[in-house]
């Protein structure tokens, strides 16, 4: 079976199948300790700042990505009821 055999809703759940590893490995990168080689006392060194900044773009992503995900496995849905009605 090729992708060119996939329909429409097959296509949806495969992009958001997509979606939802690439979410996932962001989740994983956004969720990273900070490493103890740039800690300091008070917190606001500017490689911790960058490395909290980058943590929190990343677990962004991943949500953004992720609810994109929901929507595709949603729209893959309705156009498989809607299919099966007629």
């Amino acid at each position: 079976m090729t992708f060119k055999n996939f329909d429409r809703s097959d296509r949806f759940n495969f992009a958001g199948l997509v979606l939802g590893v690439i979410a996932a490995i962001f989740f994983y990168f956004g969720s990273a300790t900070m490493p103890w080689s740039i800690q300091t006392w008070n917190g606001n060194s500017p490689a911790e700042v960058a490395f909290q900044n980058e943590r929190g773009n990343m677990a962004s992503i991943g949500f953004i990505l992720l609810a994109l995900n929901f929507a595709f496995q949603a729209g893959a849905l309705i156009h498989k009821r809607n299919e099966e009605r007629g």
